[in-house]
């Protein structure tokens, strides 16, 4: 009875230790506004099969590029389209991708921060948007 009653309270002590080290081991740090950041790309590959993009949405730093490859049979039209907003206006630029045939792609410069919708001509499925941010 008294070896049980000394495992136990050995058991209970090596528990305590345990909980103490954890209470007052080193916490993982929080990732900073600026790392987060720094994950955010200068450029995204957009595959496009199928009738979809890859990825629906990507995010990039202003001045940075997004391809889009097209690994499909047929070809494929879109528009990309930015508004723009200043104190006396609201303004849409769309630009066209033009025809992208099997094989080729499609390469954009993102200078506007914002949201970019992409929508296409005739791939009803096949939408998007692109996120600048500075």
């Amino acid at each position: 009875m008294r070896k049980l009653t000394v495992l136990m309270v050995l058991v209970v002590f090596l528990v305590g230790c345990q909980t103490v080290n954890n209470i007052f081991a080193p916490k993982k740090a929080v990732e900073t506004t600026e790392e987060v950041e720094e994950t955010i790309p200068a450029y995204e590959t957009i595959i496009m099969k199928g009738g979809i993009f890859d990825k629906n949405e990507v995010t990039i730093k202003k001045g940075g590029t997004v391809t889009w490859k097209n690994e499909d049979e047929d070809p494929y039209f879109f528009n990309i389209y930015t508004t723009v907003e200043n104190e006396r206006s609201k303004e849409i630029n769309k630009i066209p991708s033009g025809k992208i045939l099997a094989g080729q792609q499609f390469t954009h410069t993102f200078d506007i921060v914002g949201e970019h919708n992409i929508i296409p001509l005739w791939h009803g499925r096949l939408r998007g948007k692109v996120i600048v941010v500075e």
